[in-house]
């Protein structure tokens, strides 16, 4: 299964590598901005960090499940493979 997967990596086109490359690197980013903007709320910081962290954590996996649900090119998912 993993075998094939690689297989299949390997022998995409390089075009479309390179989409796929940039459009997950725009999904992580976009998951990481969401990330900072939600942990960087001046009024919750001094009122309720916890919460704001909590969040933070679980906003940010949720742009790595997007990657992995458009079947975008990660690198380091590459490198797994």
């Amino acid at each position: 299964m993993v075998s094939n997967a690689g297989v299949l990596k390997g022998n995409m086109r390089l075009d479309k590598v390179f989409v796929s490359a940039v459009s997950a690197g725009a999904l992580l980013a976009f998951a990481c901005g969401t990330a900072l903007s939600t942990n960087a709320t001046p009024w919750f910081q001094t009122n309720a960090p916890g919460l704001m962290r909590t969040i933070s954590a679980l906003v940010f996996p949720y742009g790595l499940c997007m990657i992995l649900l458009t079947g975008a090119e990660l690198c380091t998912g590459s490198f797994m493979v």
